[in-house]
């Protein structure tokens, strides 16, 4: 993962930093490309894998963003800190849909198990 900075007055986050801002984080902004060439951008939960560097999101295979993602798999992203102090993480990518139900049903549960133990959930609860 190359690590840049997006204001080049400020520093930029470390590789450990980027990691723990990634596993501590709920939604993410995936930017998909329509049938018409149009940005696509929905919110999604994810699970961020750093020993893998990858990001894995579950969503229902009749959404709009895996009919763009079938058809062209590049992405963008989007991660942010709404709070002082602002950062963010932003890249793109390279998509993979995988329909396998023996290797998403497990992913899928790591993802809602993390959100439900998530510290912004407990706060709520």
């Amino acid at each position: 993962m190359k690590v840049i900075s997006a204001i080049t007055s400020t520093s930029s986050m470390s590789k450990e930093e980027v990691d723990t801002f990634l596993e501590n984080k709920l939604n993410l902004q995936l930017g998909s490309i329509d049938d018409d060439g149009d940005p696509n951008i929905q919110p999604v939960w994810f699970n961020y894998y750093n020993d893998r560097e990858k990001s894995l999101i579950i969503t229902p295979k009749t959404t709009k963003k895996i009919k763009n993602l079938r058809i062209k798999p590049n992405i963008s992203f989007s991660i942010d800190n709404e709070n002082f102090p602002h950062k963010g993480v932003k890249g793109k990518g390279i998509s993979t849909v995988v329909d396998d139900p023996v290797r998403t049903v497990p992913e899928a549960k790591k993802i809602y198990i993390n959100i439900l133990e998530h510290p912004i959930i407990l706060f709520l609860k």
